[in-house]
């Protein structure tokens, strides 16, 4: 009986491996664009507790210094200042798709002993020392005590 003989075959072909890395390429490219997306929600999300930590930093500040310091926004960031001028102590940058309700200018003043005198708030959201961050559909209310102390709540 005459028979055909089959080689048994190893490794794989070259349009198995073409297939395997089309379908990597295509998976790799799907979690580059949604980890891009994350980062940028998480970074927005990061703002929104680095803004209430920041007058609570410029209280600090001012109290353990024996200074004046002014907090500034210029629509890209905000900024710890002295108020005699010089350096910033403190600076957050605003995440693309984040927007305040503040005018750019002078916000408030840190004074000894960690007192803040509101200069330029809105008070659009909770009466006096208050203003609204607004990220990712989402609005927040931050309202600001006298010694620093800032609640924030979702609206």
């Amino acid at each position: 009986m005459g028979g055909f003989y089959f080689r048994r075959q190893r490794g794989f072909t070259l349009l198995e491996m073409l297939v395997v890395l089309g379908i990597l390429g295509i998976v790799l490219g799907i979690g580059f664009l949604n980890g891009g997306l994350i980062a940028r929600r998480q970074e927005r999300t990061s703002f929104v507790t680095s803004v209430k930590q920041l007058f609570w930093r410029g209280a600090t500040l001012a109290a353990s210094r024996g200074g004046t310091y002014k907090l500034e926004y210029d629509g890209q960031k905000l900024e710890i200042i002295p108020a005699s001028g010089g350096s910033p102590q403190y600076s957050i940058k605003v995440p693309a798709g984040v927007s305040l309700s503040l005018q750019t200018g002078e916000i408030v003043d840190f004074t000894a002993p960690g007192r803040v005198v509101f200069v330029n708030l809105p008070n659009d959201c909770a009466g006096t020392g208050s203003f609204t961050l607004s990220a990712d559909g989402k609005t927040y209310c931050y309202r600001l005590s006298l010694i620093g102390e800032v609640e924030v709540t979702s609206q």
